[in-house]
């Protein structure tokens, strides 16, 4: 994960340099559905995300996802303890400020999960994200957009990890 990290720092430098660029911010908040072996939880957790768009409506970001609260079921409480990971955001051109969007890319992810009376499982799962949304810009603050999205992590494990999140975010003009 660091050096994805670092490569992608590596890569956003150097489109800076041939580039003119404009860079954003965003924080989340949301819930989260996880399926596993037939139990459904319901974990919230907040996201900050950075990026930077590379051409019109076209950008790469970094994210990372951390917990604010654990889904229970029955005897059973799971939590998504952290993730991480980056995409290639497609966004439509602003129609009366409102614009779609789709975030493809990887993530890692931790999830634990502790039975009452029984021990504390921790496993760590790498595969693809795929977000859709929605966002208005708001006219009254320059910069600010207010959106809603859907995200699912897929790992090929049998585990379905996906959320809905509202969130703010701050553009470079």
């Amino acid at each position: 994960m660091l050096r994805l990290t670092i490569a992608l720092i590596f890569l956003c430098s150097s489109v800076v340099a041939q580039a003119e660029f404009k860079l954003y911010a965003e924080a989340r908040m949301g819930a989260g559905g996880v399926r596993h072996s037939d139990l459904d939880f319901y974990p919230t957790f907040g996201s900050f995300s950075g990026g930077v768009f590379l051409f019109e409506n076209i950008g790469i970001e970094g994210f990372i996802d951390t917990p604010l609260s654990a889904g229970t079921e029955g005897d059973f409480e799971l939590n998504v303890l952290e993730a991480a990971g980056g995409a290639v955001r497609f966004q439509s051109p602003p129609q009366n400020g409102l614009q779609a969007y789709i975030l493809i890319g990887f993530v890692n992810f931790k999830l634990e999960q502790k039975e009452e009376g029984g021990p504390t499982l921790r496993e760590v799962y790498d595969g693809a994200r795929l977000s859709v949304g929605v966002q208005q810009r708001l006219e009254w603050f320059p910069g600010f957009i207010f959106g809603a999205e859907y995200r699912n992590y897929y790992a090929n494990s049998g585990i379905t990890v996906d959320g809905i999140s509202l969130g703010l975010r701050f553009e470079m003009p």
